[in-house]
């Protein structure tokens, strides 16, 4: 079979990488402080005729801290990620290995994530109460195209498609009391609930047994290839000494 030779030690090509990150940080009053970043990181992988050509993410988030009283402090949060990456890469057979078999996937990435919470000193400080939720939502996309033309005799790509969409979302609430008995004994309880679910073509039918979906399958049994969906509540207590 022809091999492209472009993609030999393709862990190792050379690229050109850019990259700036950026923090605001504002104290609008006593009580109310606004922060927030940008990053990003952006590859050019610029030696390359196949395989990875760019990887490009940016990254925002936002952050809004208000404190009342000493003792109260409320807080919220967003950010958002994006990535893209573009890659190329050829269909071929042992008799056909033409450039006009060449062909293109865009892929980009998306995940916005919420938050808010609220830290609380109660009794003069001896009890501490920390509850925070947060919501990560992500989708994928993958685009695909054929570079050459249909009309040129030995044309193989005529399944260069746009795959499904992937998404996933993933809840948090997480609590905490910790009781400051002494300055060296604190008692602490913990409670978490997660809930995740998620879109993936790749995977949602995936079974331990797939002979019934692919034949070819009989000897083979797979383990992990999938993460199902689930909720969860966690309860923990610990004993905090210090010497």
């Amino acid at each position: 079979m022809g091999q492209l030779h472009e993609l030999r030690k393709y862990d190792e090509a050379a690229r050109v990488r850019n990259r700036a990150d950026v923090l605001l940080q504002i104290d609008l009053t006593d009580q109310l402080t606004f922060a927030a970043s940008y990053g990003t990181t952006q590859d050019d992988y610029h030696e390359s005729l196949y395989g990875l050509l760019s990887d490009i993410n940016h990254n925002y988030r936002f952050d809004l801290t208000y404190s009342p009283r000493p003792e109260i402090s409320l807080f919220a949060d967003y950010g958002r990620e994006k990535y893209r990456y573009l890659q190329r890469s050829r269909q071929r057979t042992p008799t056909n290995d033409s450039p006009n078999n060449d062909w293109e996937s865009g892929i980009r990435d998306l995940v916005d994530t919420w938050g808010a919470g609220l830290n609380l000193f109660l009794f003069r400080k001896h009890l501490l109460a920390d509850t925070y939720y947060s919501l990560s939502a992500a989708k994928g996309v993958i685009q695909t195209r054929a570079l050459g033309s249909a009309t040129i005799p030995g044309f193989l790509v005529a399944t260069a498609v746009d795959y499904p969409d992937t998404s996933n979302r993933f809840h948090q609430v997480n609590t905490t009391l910790r009781l400051r008995l002494s300055d060296r004994f604190t008692p602490r309880l913990d409670y978490r609930y997660e809930k995740y679910g998620h879109t993936d073509f790749q995977i949602d039918r995936m079974s331990p047994y797939m002979v019934l979906l692919d034949s070819g399958t009989s000897t083979s049994v797979f383990l992990g290839a999938d993460v199902p969906g689930y909720k969860v509540h966690i309860l923990a207590f610990s004993l905090e000494y210090r010497f």
